[in-house]
């Protein structure tokens, strides 16, 4: 699983709150046949526990999966039903590493105290008339986009890697947690926070809000 951040201006919030197929869309690059998509990857993920392939094994198909529905949302399409023309579409990716760093940030699988429990996860979902693949897109409000912000400046990057802790990490059932075993594999984890905080920072000075969604 992945999760991509897509900044939203007020003006696009309000579309997508009053027709959440919308957010879908701006954030997936996908018009059409999302569904279709969602029932095909639960048939293959059943097919993968059935198997009872090595985590290994299923990370690679489940990724090969993903690349052939989504791989092309990247390009970043305009809105298939707004009727003004949209700014210049603004995301970061954070690849794998979305659980891990909500964990550095908040302590917890889920939720957490203040602004930083919804960095990663966003806050109010975009609900949908269909079930979507991982839910549906979630959201933050310019005003809560200034307060994750705020939140992040105060973060010491270098201080993320003491809060990784395996066997914790373990308990709680981090995404990827295995890879928490020897932490000079997160060697990168600053730079990289980094980069998410001042995307955060980017979106806070041009007062947009923030779509998150997982792939």
């Amino acid at each position: 699983m992945e999760v991509v951040l897509v900044q939203a201006t007020p003006a696009q919030l309000r579309e997508f709150e009053s027709d959440p197929q919308l957010a879908y869309e701006y954030v997936t690059g996908d018009p059409g046949g999302s569904d279709e998509f969602a029932r095909m990857q639960g048939i293959a993920e059943a097919t993968f526990n059935r198997m009872g392939l090595p985590a290994d094994l299923r990370e690679k198909a489940e990724q090969e999966l993903r690349s052939i529905g989504y791989k092309g949302a990247k390009a970043g399409p305009q809105l298939a039903k707004a009727s003004k023309p949209q700014p210049a579409k603004k995301e970061f990716s954070l690849n794998k590493d979305w659980h891990v760093l909500h964990y550095a940030l908040n302590g917890t699988a889920e939720g957490g105290d203040g602004p930083l429990a919804f960095a990663v996860f966003g806050d109010k979902e975009l609900r949908m008339d269909e079930d979507v693949d991982y839910g549906p897109p979630r959201y933050l409000s310019p005003a809560q986009v200034r307060e994750v912000a705020a939140a992040l400046q105060k973060i010491e990057p270098a201080s993320l890697l003491s809060r990784l802790d395996y066997a914790d990490a373990k308990r709680k059932q981090i995404y990827l947690d295995h890879t928490l075993r020897d932490l000079k594999e997160w060697g990168y984890l600053p730079e990289f926070f980094e980069d998410f905080r001042n995307f955060y920072a980017d979106a806070a000075k041009l007062g947009n809000g923030m779509i998150m969604k997982i792939f």
